[in-house]
This record gives C-alpha cells, structure tokens and sequence, in this order.
C-alpha cells in the first residue's frame, strides 16, 4: 500500500492544499518533514489522511462516545467524538482526498466530505459522504457508506487500527513500553497490538465461573427450606378430605331439595297475581266497548250514504267542465276576430313585396353587358400585375446578386450610380434606355482589363513550383526523421551500456548471496544437530533429577536390593545428586545458547533468501529489458540502413554535423521556392480581381436591363387601370354583381316569407272556426248529461228518507256527511275491530290462567309454608360454607405439599447438572481466569511479545545491528543483548538516550510489520517523538531514518524540531495564518 496524494479543503486550521507524492520534490524524497509551530495544523494533514480512508481519525478515536455536546453554529449541537467537528468554523463545505495504491497495484483515490445545509456556513451539518474511484478506468465503487468503507478497507488490506499501528507510527509511546514493570508493559502491548481479547477472556471465565458457583450455592440454599409433610400427617389429612367431600355432597343435595320447594311457593304465588290481572283486563275491555256505542251508530250511517257518493261525485264533476268548456269558447270566438284581422294585413303586405320584386328583377337585367366589359379589363389587369411581378422579382434578384458582388470597386460606378437611381426613381423608359447603354460600355471595359491579367499569369507554371516544393519538404521531413533516429539509437545505447553494468554487479551479488547461504547451511545443520544432543542430555538430566526418582532414592538402604532394578550397588549418593544439578544447570544453559545460535542463523537464512529471491527477480527483469533494449537497437539500425543509407555511409563522428549542414540547405531552398509561389499568388490575386470586376459589371448590365423592363411593364399596367376605372368608377366587378343579386335574393325571400305567412294564417282561422263548432256541440252534451245526473241524486234521495222516516236527511247535509271519506272509514272499521279483538283475547287469557294454577295445585307435594323453608335453607347454607373453608384449607395443605415434594425433585436435577456445570468452570477459571484479567493477558501477551521481538530484531539489524531484544523467561520482562559484548544480558534501563531512540524505533517498525503481515506498506508517517532528544541522539536518529528511506520506503515526520528539520532538504511547512488560519507549503518549491 502506497500513499500518491493527499488533498483536503477547510479541515480545522487549514483551507485548501493539495500533497502530490508524484510530482517533485516530493517523487524523489525518500524523506519529507512535516514543520510548523505548535498548533499550526501539522497532525491536521495525518487527520485527513485518515478521515478519506476509515471516517476516523485517531485523536478523535481515543474520545469516550458520551453525551457531552458541542455547540455549532445557532441553535445546533455535534457530539464530541464525531468527525464533523473537524470543518473548520465559518466553512460551508470541506472535504479530505487521498490516492493510494492498492494491494492490487490498481491505483484509486478516496474521498470524505461534509457540507452544510443549503450551502451556507449557518446552515445545519448534514451526514458525511465517503465514495471511492478506480483512477484509470474512472469507475465509482460502492455507493452507500458501509459498502465504500467495506471496499477501501479491501484495497487497502488493513483495519483502521492496523493502519495507525503499520502506517502512523506512535513511536515515543515506546519509550514508555520500553521502561514499564510487566503489567504495565502488558497493558501497553495489549493496546498497540488491538490484543485486548485476552483479558476479556480472562475476566469472563472468572465472572463466569463465579456466577456458576452463585448458581449452585443458591440451588442448595433453595433445597435446603423444602420441608414435606409426614406421611402419618399426609394419611390424616387425607381422610379428613374424604369426609368432609361426602358432607358437602350430603348438603348441596338437602339445599336442592329446599330450593325446589320454595320455587313451588313462589310460582303459586305468581299464577295468582296472573289470574287477577286477566281478570281486570277482561272488565277494562267490556267497559271500552259501551263507551263507543255512539261512535258505531254514527259510523253504520256513514257507511248507509256510500252508494251516493259517486251520483254526487259525477254531478260536480259536470257541472265544473260545463264551466269551463263555456270559458273557452269565448276565448275561441275573440281569438277568431283577431285572425281575421292579421289576414287582411298579410295580404297589403304581400302586395307589395310582389311589385318591389320585380323592380329588382329588372336592374339585374341591364346590369349583365357592363359586368362582362368589366371582368375582361380585370382578367387584362392581373395578368399585366403578373407581368409586373416578374419583372419587379427579376430587378430584386439582379439586386442581389449586384449586391454580392465587387461593384463598387468598377472605375465608372459613381456615374453609373446617378444614372441608375435616376432612373429607378421615373420609371421611365427613356432614362432606363440611357442607363442600360452606359452599363453596357462598362462592361466592355472590364473584359479588356481581365484579358490583361491572364496573359500575366500565363508566365508561371505552378504544377512546377508546387512539386519543387513538396520535393524538398520531403527530403527536410526524411532529414528530421534521420536526425531522430539517430540520437533514438544513440539514447539507446547508452542506456543499453548502464543496464549491462547493473545486471553484472547484481549477478556478482547474486554470488556472493549464494556463497553464504551455502556457508549458512552448512552451520545450521550443525547447529541443529548441537541443539538435538544438548537436549537429549538435559532430558537425560532431568530424567535422573526427577521428583518421583529422588523419592524412590530416598528409600534405598545399604545391603538391601533396589526395588526397580533389584541391584544391590547404590551408585547415586547424594555428592553424586549434587554433581548432576550442576551438570542439568551446565546443559540448560549450553542449550539456550546453542538455540539461540541456532535461531540467529535460521533468521539470517531467511533474509538471504528474501534477498536472493529479490535478487534474482530484479536480474530477471534486468535481463528482460536488455533483451527489449537490444532488439530496439537492432530495429534502430535497420531502419538508419534501409531509410538513411546516405548518413550511415558517413562516418559516426561526422553524422550529426552532417545532418545540420543538410537541414540548412534544404531550408534555403525551399525560402526560394516560396518567394516564386508569393509571386503567382500576387498574379493570380490580380487576375481574380479583375475576372470579379468582369462578373460585377455583367451583373449590373443585367440589373439596367430588369430596370428597364420593370418600367416597361408599369406603363402598361398604368393605362388599363385608367380604362378600368371608368366602369363602376373601379370597384370590383364580383362586390357590384354580390349586391345586385342580394338586393334581388332578399326581395324573393320578403315575397316568399309572407306568402308562407299568409297561407298559416288562412290555415289557422279554418282550425279555430272548426275548434269553436266542436266546443258548441260540447256544451249541449254537458248540459243533458248534468240535467240527467241532478234526477238520480233526486231519485235516490227520496228512497233514502223514505227508508228512514225518523231521520230524514237533507242535500246540505248529505253533502257534510259525504265528507267523510274511505280512509277515515277505514280507519273506524280497524279501531271497532280492535275494541271486539280485546275482548275476546281478554278471555282467552284468562281461561288459560285459571287452567295453570289449577294444574299448579294439583302438583302440590310440600306441606311446608314459605317461611319455615327459608329458614331451613339458610341453616343449611351455613353449614356447607363452613365445610367448605375447612375444605379448601385442607386441600391448600395437600397441595402445597405435592408442590414441595415436586420442586424438591426438580432442584435436585438443577443441582446435580449444575455442580457439574461449576466444576467445569472452576477448573477453566484456575487457568485462565482473574479478576482483573492479568492471568490469561500475561501468558498471551508473552507470545505476542514474541513474535514482536521477531520482527524488532530483523529491523534493529538494519538501525543498530549491536543489540538484540530478548524476552525474560516466564514474564513480559525485556533484556538487551549487547551482540558486541560477547552476547552480554543488559537491562534496558542501561540504554543511552540514542540508543533508546533506535531500540524505541525498531519497536514500531516491528509492530508495523506485524500489523502489516499481508500488506507491503510503502509509506510510514512518523508523529513526533524527537523534541526530547539531545544533539548527538538526534544525529543518530536522522542516521535511522536515512536507513529506513534507503529501504524503499517513504518516510513523513512530523516535527518542530529546528535541528532535525534543517537536515531534511524536503518539507512540508504549514504555516499560521491570520484568523486561525494555516496554509501548506512543499519546500523547495518549483516554481
């Protein structure tokens, strides 16, 4: 992974800057320092490298998410912890950009920015964007925050807090790692190594193993206050439930029995109240029925007067239609006057419209002869209008295209300009003869100008000079070629002779690397065979050391046979036992040695085969491109042979003056070349010159010409419209005919409208004579019929009051009582009907009361009264809820017993599964497990500090190959190997300040490498550290550095260190500003 750019606009203190890592100085600086005073912004660039790659920043990532809130602009809030708070106050918008090189070499660039709401610094932040683009192929990858952090983590190969520890190296928290006790040094590791896992594992077993234990003693506890009944006590209670079970069974039955009969008294009771109230309704419906006595007499007469209502019904209707049919035949008789009248006036009217008609008839007559004579003069005009048209469109595009051409430039054009206007102004055909005569002269005068001009041009033979030309442009062209391809092959060569001299001094190398991996062989093997016998004799050792062998020694007794081997010779005494711990100390120490020989050369081996494989992939590639670099010699060469024969017949030496002088000649030539084709340019210039003056006059002859005719075809047109005019005094031939037939149209219509209107009238005065006739007849018919209608009323009248003597009825009073009509009739019917129905529903129902408590009484099988049930009952319901508490609290008893024995058997399961449950983890918390977690993290961390110490020695190598960093056996403890010394043990405490500094910096190379195992990091950044050291350590850090630069790496440090940054010709300054602002500046700049 390789950082190319690095760019960001109004990120805390800075506005815009751009880091270019491709573009000079920074391309060639293996080293770089980032300056400025404190506060200037410089960790600020660090931030925004981090903010485009993982929307993190480190500073920010050591804040606690809390609730603690910072104001923003107005009324808004932003937590602490959040990246936001990096835009710089007053800012609208900012952004961080970073290119990199991926784990795949594709190169991409990923950005991070931020803006607020509506563009405006007062506006609301609005959410983060992250986004990510392939470079060459312009292609956007992922399009929501999670899949663009997801995709840049890919590319980039490490987490954001693999990138802190292998890219932004934290190398003074070192100096502390260095000199802390083991728990200390534990906690550090933990922390620079994200290896925290460990500690949670060990406190999580011995919190777990501690509920578990909790869990169990709590199980016995609950076990322990399950107390059950006796079985004697659980017989007892058991039979008292028995009896008292038959009791409440023998009470429920007797209560049943009572109930049944007080239920009897209470019907009785109720069928007597019914029978009274049956009773009572049959009184109340006999007593309604008298009170309407009148009614129904009155009722029976209306319905004895029905049959007259329909003799009265038809006398009142006659006698209304005989009224009104009287109404309209007067009506009639008026409205038959009134046509009379408007068929006389219709008739003067027609008279009239008649005698204009023909008047109108007669005008249109003698009108046909002069229409004729005016249409023929108008058909002579429009076609003189055409001939005008034409004539007037034929000057317009003689115009125009005198227009277009160089008219102005003719000698005569101001005299010819007077006459022409002249002219055009008359119209007259005198002026326009004058005109097209002159122009014409003009003309004459311009063809003898462009015959001139031709023969001048004749004198030049352009093909000739044109093929001079391209013919010697060629041969400059073929010159130019030759000339580079010449210095192609001689670049070529030189580079060719350089590639040459490397492939020899890295196949020497190459040598020299396999030499010693043979040596290297040769000493591991024995090394390892010195390791495999020295631990075979410490095993030997340890064997005869053993616990339970000095044990058995303990019991062996002079004389007495061994009882393992059955020897009787002792050979072990306790001098002899003293002598062999010495021995097993000896061989402990011999093999510790011999392994660490043995791992110094196993590690050496590795980096000379990391170096030879490096080695001879570069030699290959070298290899590859001198073959390239040979072929292109050769192309070069063939193509100087088979295209510039003439330069390779020269000497070498010469070639290039010979190309010079050759260019030089060439360019005379052609200078020459060009001043002839200047010279027919001018001729021909002139020739065209002329040939336009040629074409401008022919042109204006030709608009002399359209003039004249247009003033030709305007006099013409003049005299027939002077002819026209005497005819209707002009106007329109179809506008005079369009009225003469209106005025006779609308004469026809006036006569044929009241011709119509006069034969409707006629037609109406026929209908309402006949109308008036048929309502005469009508009313005589009326008037028998009502005469007819009056005796029958009469006859049936008579009849009437004959039936009924005692009261006869008179026609005003037949006529009140005819008011009464069906619907009331209907009405009375229903509520008669409804008074009988009462009644008789009344005594149904009583018949079938009186049968009901007949029938109640004959089932009658209780001698008891009312009152002493109750009672009884009352005593009995007593008794049974007495039973019944008893009951129940004995069956509570019962059943809290089941439910003890129950839980008991249940908690003993729980309890046996979770003894077994809580050994296991006790077993796995004596292991692991503490309370602070240091048991589990301390044996861990050993083995991380192993594998860092790796990696810290390959780089202490390369930054001080004196010292190597061991681990104290059994602790996190570190010890110094002064290699220089004889492998002397120091303590790291003994360290120099210079010396701590390097042992502090290989620490954090080491752990980049770890953190970086799949990942070649290409660039490191390094965050101060160096304003604490002296002169000398400072000398011997730049040393360190300028090692770590030559290893292909580019190296960023962050420093204000005046001395350290004047060694470092290449830096990045920011600068403080006005109103808190910086700006970053690359120095030395180029321009």
């Amino acid at each position: 992974m390789k950082i190319l750019a690095i760019r960001g606009k109004n990120l805390a203190s800075l506005g815009d800057f751009v880091l270019n890592f491709l573009q000079e100085p920074l391309a060639s600086a293996g080293l770089f320092a980032i300056t400025g005073a404190t506060g200037a912004g410089k960790s600020t660039i660090l931030d925004a490298l981090c903010l485009a790659l993982y929307n993190q920043t480190p500073r920010l990532a050591r804040v606690k998410q809390g609730s603690i809130d910072l104001t923003d602009v107005g009324e808004y809030r932003l937590k602490i912890h959040h990246p936001q708070t990096l835009l710089r106050r007053g800012a609208a918008e900012g952004f961080a950009e970073v290119d990199f090189v991926g784990n795949d070499n594709g190169v991409y660039r990923a950005k991070w920015s931020v803006k607020r709401a509506r563009g405006k610094s007062s506006g609301q932040l609005q959410d983060e964007q992250l986004s990510l683009l392939d470079v060459p192929n312009e292609i956007s990858i992922g399009h929501k925050k999670k899949e663009v952090q997801d995709a840049i983590q890919d590319k980039i190969g490490l987490s954001f807090e693999e990138f802190n520890r292998a890219v932004l190296l934290a190398q003074n928290e070192f100096f502390a790692f260095l000199k802390a006790d083991d728990n200390e040094r534990a906690t550090l590791l933990e922390a620079l190594t994200g290896t925290s896992q460990f500690s949670d594992l060990s406190m999580q077993a011995y919190l777990r193993a501690k509920h578990e234990k909790d869990l169990l003693v709590r199980l016995q506890t609950q076990l322990a206050g399950q107390t059950s009944l006796a079985l004697e006590e659980r017989a007892t209670l058991e039979s008292t439930l028995q009896q008292l079970n038959q009791q409440v069974i023998d009470d429920s039955q007797h209560i049943t029995e009572i109930n049944t009969a007080i239920a009897w008294h209470d019907k009785y009771h109720d069928l007597q109240q019914k029978v009274a109230l049956a009773k009572q309704a049959v009184d109340n419906a006999e007593l309604e029925w008298q009170k309407n006595s009148e009614k129904q007499q009155f009722f029976q007469q209306i319905e004895m007067i029905q049959p007259v209502r329909v003799l009265m019904t038809e006398e009142d209707r006659l006698q209304t239609t005989l009224s009104k049919q009287q109404q309209h035949l007067t009506i009639m008789t008026e409205t038959l006057q009134q046509q009379q009248l408007h068929e006389q006036q219709l008739q003067s009217q027609h008279q009239q419209a008649l005698t204009t008609l023909n008047q109108h008839e007669q005008a249109y007559k003698h009108a046909q002869p002069l229409l004729e004579q005016a249409k023929k003069l108008d058909t002579q005009q429009e076609g003189q209008q055409q001939h005008l048209q034409q004539s007037k469109n034929a000057l317009l595009t003689a115009k125009q295209r005198l227009g277009q051409s160089s008219f102005k430039a003719l000698p005569q054009w101001q005299h010819l300009q007077s006459l022409l206007k002249n002219a055009e102004q008359s119209l007259s055909v005198e002026d326009n003869l004058v005109a097209k005569e002159q122009t014409s002269a003009c003309q004459l005068l311009a063809e003898q100008q462009l015959s001139q001009s031709q023969q001048t041009l004749s004198q030049f033979d352009h093909d000739q000079i044109a093929l001079k030309k391209n013919r010697l442009t060629l041969a400059l062209q073929h010159n130019q070629q030759a000339s580079s391809h010449w210095l192609e092959w001689q670049t070529a060569q030189q580079q060719y002779i350089q590639q040459q001299q490397e492939s020899n001094e890295r196949s020497q190398r190459q040598i020299v690397i396999e030499q010693r991996a043979q040596e290297l062989n040769q000493a591991l093997a024995i090394s390892t065979a010195t390791v495999q016998q020295a631990q075979k004799a410490l095993d030997q050792a340890k064997l005869a050391c053993a616990d339970n062998v000095e044990a058995l020694r303990s019991y062996l007794q002079p004389n007495h046979p061994c009882p393992v081997c059955g020897s009787l010779a002792h050979v072990y005494d306790s001098h002899i036992n003293q002598q062999l711990q010495q021995l097993m100390t000896n061989l402990a120490t011999e093999l510790n040695q011999q392994q660490q020989q043995a791992q110094q050369l196993q590690t050496e081996h590795i980096q000379l085969g990391i170096e030879s494989k490096n080695n001879t992939q570069q030699l290959h590639a070298l290899v590859s491109t001198q073959q390239q670099a040979q072929q292109h010699l050769q192309t070069l060469e063939q193509t100087l042979h088979q295209h510039h024969a003439t330069l390779m017949g020269i000497a070498p030496v010469k070639r290039t003056d010979w190309l010079k002088h050759e260019a030089q000649r060439l360019n005379e030539e052609i200078n020459t070349v060009n001043e002839q084709e200047q010279q027919h340019r001018d001729a021909l210039k002139q020739r065209d010159m002329a040939q336009e003056l040629v074409n401008a006059s022919r042109l204006l002859v030709d608009c002399a010409c359209a003039l004249f005719d247009y003033a030709r075809e305007s006099r013409l047109l003049l005299e027939l419209t002077q002819q026209r005019q005497q005819y209707f005094n002009g106007e329109p031939v179809a506008l005079i005919e369009n009225t003469l037939q209106q005025a006779l149209q609308q004469a026809q219509h006036a006569h044929q409208r009241l011709n119509e209107q006069l034969q409707t009238v006629k037609e109406q005065s026929i209908a309402t004579r006949q109308q008036h006739h048929h309502i005469q007849q009508q009313l005589q018919e009326l008037a028998v019929s009502l005469q007819d209608a009056v005796e029958k009323r009469e006859r049936w009248l008579s009849y009437y009051n004959q039936l009924h003597p005692h009261a006869p009825l008179e026609i005003s009073t037949l006529k009140t009582l005819l008011v009464y009509d069906d619907v009331w009739l209907q009405h009375e019917r229903q509520a008669l009907q409804q008074l009988k129905t009462a009644i008789t529903n009344a005594a149904t129902q009583l018949n079938a009361r009186e049968q009901d408590l007949q029938q109640h009484q004959d089932n009658q099988h209780h001698v008891d009264d009312n009152h002493l049930l109750t009672q009884q009952l009352l005593e009995r319901q007593t008794q049974l809820q007495a039973n019944q508490r008893q009951l129940g609290s004995y069956e509570q008893q019962l059943s809290q017993d089941n439910q003890r024995r129950h839980h008991a058997s249940a908690l003993m399961t729980q309890l046996q599964a979770q003894q077994a449950q809580s050994e296991v983890w006790q077993q796995l918390s004596s292991v692991i497990g503490s309370a602070d977690g240091k048991v589990f993290r301390n044996a861990a961390q050993q083995m991380t500090l192993d594998v860092l110490l790796f990696y810290t020695n390959a780089h202490l190598k390369d930054l001080a190959k004196r010292y190597r960093l061991e681990r104290v056996k059994n602790s996190l403890g570190l010890q110094v190997i002064d290699q220089d010394m004889g492998d002397e043990v120091r303590s790291v405490h003994s360290l120099s300040g210079g010396e701590s500094f390097l042992v502090s910096l290989a620490l954090a190379l080491g752990l980049a490498s770890l953190s970086s195992q799949r990942v070649k990091v290409e660039s490191l950044f390094i965050d101060e550290g160096f304003g604490s050291l002296d002169a000398e350590t400072l000398r011997v850090a730049m040393d360190a550095l300028d090692i770590l630069q030559s290893q292909g790496r580019k190296v960023g440090v962050i420093s204000h260190v005046a001395e350290m940054t004047e060694r470092i010709p290449t830096q990045v300054q920011v600068r403080k500003g006005t109103g808190g602002k910086s700006t970053v500046h690359v120095i030395p700049s180029l321009g």
